[in-house]
């Protein structure tokens, strides 16, 4: 205003203006800008904000100039610049609210957050977490009905109870197909019997058991004929019959449960049974079971002959070797075989009836001994002199048992025939050593004047070509007169074979009664249905022995057969021999049938 254009109503206007407090800085300069008037805040002291938040936060500070007119004529330039003190603790303030509701809103949101995250993990481990422990630990329990769901999870709920029913059902065909594979690596496909796998580890546990003093037997049961039943029967009606056999066996042995036994099919033919820790007559009263339900279950074959079981038993005691006893047990069955009776062959590991010097390592070792004592001619043959009753004043007689040795043993004991023959049947090698028998009986009745017994096996006689080859032997054995060494030579059959094969059994006999040689039958005893065919056979001799003699004293039907063998024997002129040693009773009655005893000494 033209008033106030003096200096001190100016700097009167100005002051009063910056004392409002709405200014910053207040100047004022003439045209030429010389400064006439200024006032201006010192420093940021007052300031409500900390220092760091105006440095962070800065405000624009906004600044008007104007000129001052005194009239036509300029006066000079006001400047003014607003001040930012309000405006900073307005945004300080608000500032700091906005931060404590937000810290406010924050613990809000992390108390909701952390209730909803438990509402959350409550609903997944009801709906997903313990569905899917249930589909891991395999449990085919469903959820209950009455479970609250969750219906956002729904979906996933019903996904997850698909996937358990997917798995457990897997899970059963698994575990089916598992069985199914037990069952076929440990039992027999046909009888669905334990096999010889699963056989031999009960086998290997028994001979380990912990208990002291545990020990048992093994009863072996082989079926002969089976190749033979494969020709006459289809695949269907042997496996049926193998099936009822199995079944036959566990019948049996369900008798006898207080025992601790194990049944199993090691091959096609061969049934084994484990009796652990069982004395020797309980073990026998349950082999002497299987022994008849197996004769029951025999089948017809061509011929009119039935099927034949062959019998071993051994015992075991804790520790043995299996192999060892295995290798026993294989030696009780070739002596079964061997003989052709079908009774039970026991070999008793203490029994020592099985030299030093013979195999135990089964049918190669056997094999390569027998065709190496062949091919070296390391047979020979062992004679004893035996006399029966009054013989001892007519020509002397010699029982001769074929022996062999071990070359890879010097000076060990020779093997006799009754612990190699066996096997050398198993093996098919019985005719020739039979064959080698019965030319070492030539060289020695040349060398001497007694008479000699040899024996021969019903397995020889079976084998193709034996007979014509003995025959041959025979005629290039006799002496320039004739008949005078053949007369002297006395071939010794087993009943079984005459009881068994008695087409064979007779052309054989006829053979060599035609070259001039004897015939003896023993084990008559043991088949006694032999006597009938004795009058059609050239023969001069049986023997008795065994159990019929030591029941002759007790049993009126042991006498009566007696009387019928005996009445036989003499109308066919055929002497009777008695090599056990009989009762006083029974040797009276023997007498009277005109039988002899034997006494043996040794020349």
């Amino acid at each position: 205003q033209p008033a106030n254009q003096d200096q001190a109503s100016r700097e009167l206007l100005i002051t009063a203006l910056f004392d409002s407090g709405h200014f910053e800085v207040i100047e004022l300069h003439d045209s030429d800008g010389n400064e006439l008037v200024a006032r201006r805040v010192q420093g940021a002291a007052g300031s409500p904000a900390p220092a760091w938040f105006s440095r962070w936060l800065p405000l624009r500070t906004p600044s008007a100039q104007r000129e001052i007119m005194d009239g036509w004529t300029q006066a000079g330039v006001l400047t003014v610049v607003a001040d930012a003190t309000d405006a900073r603790k307005a945004l300080w303030e608000g500032a700091v609210r906005v931060l404590l509701w937000v810290l406010f809103a924050g613990v809000l949101w992390v108390v909701f957050v952390t209730a909803l995250m438990r509402w959350m993990r409550r609903a997944l481990q009801g709906e997903v977490t313990r569905q899917i422990e249930r589909v891991a630990e395999g449990s085919d329990v469903a959820p209950a009905r009455g479970h609250k769901r969750v219906a956002d999870l729904l979906p996933s709920t019903q996904v997850i109870e698909q996937a358990r029913e997917r798995v457990q059902a897997s899970k059963q065909e698994a575990e089916r197909q598992i069985e199914s594979l037990t069952l076929e690596l440990n039992h027999d496909a046909v009888t669905g019997l334990p096999n010889r796998r699963y056989f031999m580890n009960e086998m290997r546990r028994a001979l380990h058991a912990s208990d002291a003093g545990q020990g048992g037997f093994v009863l072996l049961c082989r079926q002969r004929d089976l190749s033979a039943m494969a020709a006459e029967l289809t695949r269907d009606q042997l496996d049926d019959w193998l099936r009822r056999t199995g079944e036959r066996l566990q019948q049996v042995l369900r008798d006898y449960a207080d025992a601790t036994l194990h049944l199993g099919r090691l091959s096609g033919s061969d049934f084994a049974v484990l009796i652990q820790g069982a004395d020797g007559p309980e073990a026998m009263r349950i082999a002497q079971a299987v022994h008849h339900s197996l004769q029951e279950s025999r089948l017809a074959l061509a011929g009119g002959r039935y099927c034949r079981w062959a019998f071993a038993m051994t015992d075991y005691v804790q520790n043995d070797d299996l192999g060892v006893v295995f290798a026993r047990l294989d030696t009780a069955l070739m002596a079964a075989e061997s003989a052709g009776h079908n009774e039970i062959e026991l070999l008793s590991s203490s029994a020592g009836a099985q030299p030093a010097a013979a195999p135990t390592a089964g049918e190669a070792a056997w094999h390569e001994l027998l065709t190496q004592a062949l091919n070296e001619d390391t047979v020979s043959l062992a004679t004893e002199r035996v006399i029966y009753g009054r013989q001892g004043y007519h020509q002397p007689r010699y029982e001769s048992t074929l022996t062999i040795t071990d070359p890879s043993q010097k000076d060990g004991e020779p093997l006799t025939g009754f612990a190699f023959m066996p096997a050398a049947v198993r093996l098919g090698l019985s005719a020739e050593f039979d064959l080698r028998a019965v030319r070492l009986a030539l060289a020695w009745l040349a060398d001497n004047s007694a008479e000699l017994v040899v024996r021969v096996s019903v397995s020889s006689l079976l084998k193709e070509g034996f007979i014509q080859t003995v025959r041959h032997a025979l005629t290039a054995g006799q002496a320039p007169d004739g008949k005078s060494v053949l007369s002297r030579l006395i071939i010794e059959l087993d009943a079984y074979g005459v009881s068994t094969y008695p087409a064979e059994v007779r052309e054989f006999c006829e053979m060599v009664h035609d070259a001039g040689v004897r015939v003896g039958v023993r084990g008559v005893a043991q088949h006694l249905d032999v006597v009938a065919r004795l009058e059609v056979l050239p023969v001069v001799y049986i023997k008795l022995a065994g159990g019929f003699i030591e029941d002759l004293g007790t049993s009126q039907g042991a006498v009566s057969l007696l009387n019928a063998v005996a009445h036989t024997a003499t109308a066919a002129r055929i002497h009777i021999l008695v090599d056990d040693m009989p009762s006083e009773a029974a040797a009276m009655l023997l007498r009277d049938h005109g039988a002899q005893f034997r006494i043996t000494k040794n020349d």
